[in-house]
């Protein structure tokens, strides 16, 4: 593995750490958003931005797909995910 990061994210109740391992070929784009109303107050989306729909094939996101209009060579990966009071630990390889 060319590249490994770790993430951490406090949300008044839990504590998010992301550990990402990226291979020397691969390029992902993370982004975690807190969800709101309808969603959940307990959940967050986690989203990769990733060259192939096989990336993060490890990770159960719910949706992968190419983009439709622009970035049409990338593909978004998303999910989301329920947090539990204290710490969470998310891995994408």
């Amino acid at each position: 593995l060319a590249m490994a990061a770790m993430a951490t994210m406090a949300i008044s109740w839990c504590l998010l750490v992301l550990q990402i391992a990226v291979a020397q070929n691969q390029s992902l784009e993370l982004r975690v958003a807190k969800a709101l109303g309808s969603k959940g107050y307990q959940k967050v989306r986690v989203s990769v931005i990733a060259g192939s729909q096989d990336d993060a094939a490890d990770f159960p996101f719910s949706y992968r797909e190419a983009f439709k209009y622009r970035w049409t060579r990338n593909f978004l990966l998303s999910s989301l995910v329920e947090l539990k009071p204290g710490a969470n630990v998310l891995q994408i390889q």
